[in-house]
C-alpha cells in the first residue's frame, strides 16, 4: 500500500493491492486483512462519517469495527461492487449472510474514481451515498456496535486508488527518511545547500507534498501532491514530506 497527500490539506491518497479470495461470508478474522486507517493517523469515529472516492473495477470493502485495533468479532463489512460490480451489501459479523443487498450496476469504475459518504450513529443507522446524493446503504442495526475503527481493502483479484478526504493543518514540521527516494512527478528541481533551503521552498506551495534532498550533489527535487506514493532505496537521498497536525500524519515517514 502507499499513499500520498493529494490537496495537501483536503485529501489522502492510499493504494490497496489485492488482499485475496475474502470476505466476511467465508473468514472470520477478515480484519487482517484490511487497512486499518488508525495507522496512519486518520480517525473518523468521533465524526461518524467518512468521505471517500474510489477507482477500483468492483470489490471494495469497508469495515466498521467496534474495537480500534480492530481485533474483535463485532464488525459490519460492506461491500461496493460486489459480484464483479454488480452489487453492494452490508454484513454484521462473520458468517451471518447480508443483512442489506442492493443491485447497484455501474456502481464501481475501472477508469473514474467514483465517490462516496458513508455515515453510522449510534442508533445503529448506517448510510452510504453517492456523488448524485443516491442511496446504495440504508439500514439500522437493532442491536448495534459502537464503532471505534475504520479499515479499507479490495479484494478478489482487484486493487484500488482511494481518495479519502481528511481535514488537516500543515505548521510546518517536516518528516525525513534516510537512503529513501521519493519516486513522483515533482514540481521543480533545484540546486540547495541543505534541507532547509528546500523545506522553505516546499512550505510555500500549497502543491507540494514534500521533497527530495540530496546534500552530495546538493540537489533539491519537490514533490507534487495528487498522487500516490511510491518510493525505493536509494543512497545519499532523503525524502522528506509534510506532517498535517504537529508532527502527526507525516506521510513519508508513515509507509
Amino acid at each position: 500500500m502507499f499513499l500520498c497527500l493529494g490537496n495537501v490539506l483536503n485529501e489522502i491518497w492510499i493504494k490497496t493491492e489485492d488482499a485475496g479470495n475474502f470476505d466476511a461470508w467465508n473468514t472470520p478474522n477478515i480484519y487482517d486483512y484490511c487497512t486499518k486507517l488508525s495507522d496512519y493517523e486518520l480517525f473518523y469515529s468521533e465524526f461518524q462519517e467518512f468521505k471517500f472516492s474510489i477507482k477500483a473495477c468492483s470489490n471494495v470493502f469497508i469495515h466498521l469495527s467496534s474495537s480500534a485495533n480492530f481485533e474483535s468479532p463485532n464488525f459490519y463489512e460492506i461491500a461496493i461492487g460486489s459480484n464483479n460490480g454488480k452489487n453492494s451489501n452490508l454484513r454484521r459479523k462473520f458468517g451471518t449472510g447480508d443483512s442489506y443487498a442492493k443491485i447497484t450496476p455501474g456502481i464501481t469504475s475501472c477508469i473514474d474514481f467514483k465517490e462516496f459518504t458513508l455515515t453510522w450513529s449510534g442508533d445503529g443507522l448506517i448510510q452510504m451515498k453517492d456523488s448524485s446524493d443516491n442511496s446504495v446503504i440504508d439500514w439500522t442495526d437493532i442491536s448495534p456496535f459502537n464503532i471505534t475503527g475504520l479499515g479499507i481493502r479490495t479484494g478478489w483479484g482487484i486493487t484500488g486508488t482511494w481518495k479519502i478526504e481528511f481535514k488537516g493543518q500543515y505548521t510546518g514540521h517536516f518528516c525525513g527518511k534516510t537512503n529513501l527516494y521519493g519516486n513522483m512527478t515533482l514540481l521543480r528541481t533545484t540546486t540547495a545547500i541543505n534541507s532547509v533551503f528546500c523545506s522553505t521552498l516546499c512550505s510555500t506551495s500549497g502543491t507540494c507534498f514534500g521533497f527530495n534532498f540530496n546534500k552530495n550533489i546538493q540537489e533539491c527535487q519537490l514533490i507534487a501532491g495528487g498522487q500516490v506514493m511510491t518510493t525505493y532505496h536509494r543512497s545519499d537521498w532523503k525524502l522528506y514530506s509534510k506532517c498535517l497536525i504537529g508532527r502527526s500524519v507525516c506521510m513519508g515517514c508513515l509507509s
